[in-house]
């Protein structure tokens, strides 16, 4: 890997301490470097140039910042199936690869000492009063959630498979995770943690108001609908907390394991629940 494209949360990284560090390590080895068009200024900061419109021949996508930096990221690079290293900067940054103090690390991208990993994303499809059908044009990496429009009440919902599955749902809300996004919502929910190598569909319901209250985990191949059978009301859908629709009474959503996924960039060091435990224990730190 030669060329790569920067993604920088000023936010997280205000005096811009990190992304100097990122970029004069990548240029010493010979790299290039270059910055999306609505970070121009930040790359005529640093002398480097502004990525064109279309991504054609960069060879991965560096994130720094937190793991809402990597999602927001992860749309570019799925778009053009451009691998993606997160450096963390925000307090877990599950997503991430590298800390802040890892930078050493960036020299392996260029001898290919590194390892892809495929993760597996999720599609939806909005399936409206009017029978015209929308697909979404984002797909989700961590979940596709549902919660009450005015976050007050219980939501009300009907989940349907492929498989024949048949369930009412009842509370603050339903997720519908990925392995990679078991580690997120659907975990503070109270969802088990997966290898994000697996391939599954995790649902997993927030705050029920049954007695069916755990985490159901279906197969890949699994096409769910799901219907807001709440009277009178509508639910938001939210693609990783980023995208929102409207959901009203009696429409419905179908969700499945998407044909894009995200490739990202792993060194490979640190086993999956072993890297989760250290996280968290250092955004303990952080508090």
């Amino acid at each position: 890997m030669t060329r790569f494209l920067l993604v920088t949360n000023a936010k997280k990284d205000p005096q811009y301490a990190v992304t100097r560090l990122v970029t004069e390590r990548l240029l010493e080895n010979g790299g290039y470097v270059a910055f999306g068009a609505k970070q121009a200024e930040i790359a005529a900061h640093f002398g480097v140039d502004t990525a064109p419109e279309i991504l054609d021949g960069f060879d991965a996508v560096i994130v720094i910042g937190g793991d809402g930096s990597v999602l927001d990221a992860s749309v570019c690079a799925i778009q053009y199936d451009l691998p993606l290293l997160g450096i963390n900067l925000g307090r877990l940054g599950y997503l991430a690869e590298l800390e802040a103090d890892e930078l050493p690390a960036l020299d392996r991208l260029f001898d290919s000492r590194y390892e892809i990993q495929d993760r597996m994303t999720l599609s939806l499809e909005l399936l409206p009063k009017d029978g015209k059908s929308i697909v979404c044009e984002r797909f989700a990496l961590n979940e596709i959630s549902l919660s009450h429009m005015g976050h007050n009440g219980i939501a009300d919902m009907f989940l349907t498979d492929n498989m024949g599955n048949r369930i009412h749902y009842r509370g603050d809300g339903l997720l519908l995770a990925t392995p990679s996004g078991s580690t997120a919502y659907s975990f503070s929910a109270g969802g088990p943690v997966i290898d994000p190598t697996l391939e599954a569909i995790c649902v997993t319901p927030v705050c029920p108001h049954s007695f069916f209250n755990r985490s159901m985990l279906l197969g890949a191949g699994a096409v769910i609908t799901v219907e807001n059978t709440t009277k009178n009301d509508s639910l938001y859908v939210s693609i990783d907390g980023r995208t929102a629709y409207e959901l009203s009474q009696n429409e419905k959503i179908v969700v499945r394991r998407a044909d894009r996924r995200l490739r990202m960039i792993s060194f490979g060091e640190i086993p999956t629940f072993t890297s989760l435990r250290r996280k968290m224990e250092l955004a303990e730190l952080k508090e």
